[in-house]
């Protein structure tokens, strides 16, 4: 079921934010590939205000659709490209999902 069947063009103006609320939508509805579909393509776009946070919500997206190996590449590139806000958030996240602590389980 396709609960937000509206379609914008690139070339229209406001494309990037709405590719960008539209991501939000998606992740918030839980349909996390969807949500990356619409975040990459803020990427994917000329560097915009939307870009650092569209990235870091890719990684969320990943994440919510367990694709771990994914969320960590997206964290590399967020570290690799020093978007200011972020960098520090990535590289927590990446530490606590690479920490061995993390796949210890107890009986």
């Amino acid at each position: 079921m396709n609960i937000f069947p509206v379609s914008v063009e690139s070339e229209m103006p406001g494309y990037v934010e709405a590719k960008y609320i539209l991501g939000h939508a998606y992740l918030k509805n839980g349909q996390p590939d969807k949500a990356k579909d619409a975040f990459l393509k803020v990427v994917n776009a000329p560097e915009n205000e939307w870009t650092k946070s569209a990235k870091w919500h890719l990684v969320l997206a990943s994440l919510q659709s367990g694709d771990e190996q994914q969320a960590i590449q997206f964290l590399d590139e967020i570290i690799e490209s020093n978007y200011d806000e972020y960098v520090d958030l990535a590289k927590r996240l990446k530490a606590d999902l690479e920490s061995p602590w993390r796949v210890l389980v107890f009986d």
